[in-house]
């Protein structure tokens, strides 16, 4: 069995979690100077919705492996596809598009 260990991440505030940590001018900047502070993966919260950034190639090859991934089309998403053919948020695992 694996041991999981959890996404670093930066202490935040309340409320606005890590708002005040992501500089409005360069924002890329930010996330850059915090995966050399935290890694090659790191969660920022922003306003109460967990945010995960990954800054390798190979963790974006890894979480990018649709083998190990289901894609399911659920609620309105389900219908969209009916009209709106195979776009991005549409496509099911079973789809070959």
């Amino acid at each position: 069995m694996t041991a999981t260990v959890p996404i670093p991440k930066p202490k935040g505030d309340p409320f606005i979690g890590n708002l005040r940590a992501i500089d409005g001018d360069a924002p890329i900047q930010s996330f850059m100077r915090m995966a050399k502070m935290l890694g090659p993966i790191f969660q920022l919260e922003v306003l109460g919705s967990p945010i995960v950034f990954v800054g390798s190639q190979a963790l974006i090859d890894e979480v990018s492996d649709e083998s190990r991934f289901h894609k399911p089309a659920a609620g309105p998403l389900r219908n969209t596809s009916n009209f709106a053919g195979d776009v991005l948020f549409t496509p099911r695992t079973d789809e070959p598009n």
